[in-house]
């Protein structure tokens, strides 16, 4: 069977870690994850999101280990959160073309709930997550994981991931690749 493709959206606001002065655990998290999936034979689309302010993203879902990372190793430091509204653009819009199971990785902070409280973000996070088809996860730091808010998304069908330090987030990237894509060694 084919594998799940990735869509990887990260927080890039000014509130997280820019990869060129300081180790990025979201970046390197994101290559863990993004790398698994291309050996298993996934296509991946990655989306840093400081907003409102700035996005950068690949063009689509691609199998290019190089504009993958071209994009995983920029920053931005604009905004506040990951921009739902990318959601909306790749998965609501139709001008990306959805050819597989997607599964939709999030990584961010507390202010994605004032982001989805917002130009009708909650209702594109369970439309997107609906379109998609291959399930969704919110991986978020510092956010206390029994507030209602976490709950909702529970309850749209995103599983949710709390860490409390940044450094854990390896330890998801590996887990999360390993149950998803295997250990790599069906590489297409």
């Amino acid at each position: 069977p084919q594998p799940v493709d990735l869509y990887l959206g990260i927080d890039c606001s000014g509130s997280m870690p820019n990869p060129r002065y300081q180790l990025s655990f979201p970046v390197l998290a994101g290559t863990i994850m993004a790398l698994s999936a291309l050996r298993a034979g996934a296509r991946v689309m990655v989306s840093l999101s400081g907003e409102p302010g700035e996005f950068s993203e690949t063009d689509g879902f691609t199998r290019s280990e190089t504009d993958l990372l071209k994009v995983l190793t920029g920053y931005l430091g604009t905004g506040f959160a990951f921009g739902i509204g990318r959601l909306k653009a790749t998965f609501l819009s139709n001008k990306i073309p959805i050819e597989r199971k997607t599964h939709i990785l999030i990584i961010t902070d507390s202010d994605i709930f004032s982001m989805l409280g917002q130009h009708s973000g909650w209702e594109i996070a369970e439309q997107a997550l609906e379109k998609a088809g291959g399930g969704g996860t919110y991986v978020l730091h510092k956010v206390d994981t029994e507030r209602p808010d976490v709950a909702r998304m529970q309850k749209q069908g995103w599983s949710v991931y709390g860490l409390t330090e940044w450094e854990s987030l390896i330890r998801f990237a590996r887990e999360f690749s390993r149950k998803r894509y295997g250990d790599g060694k069906n590489e297409k």
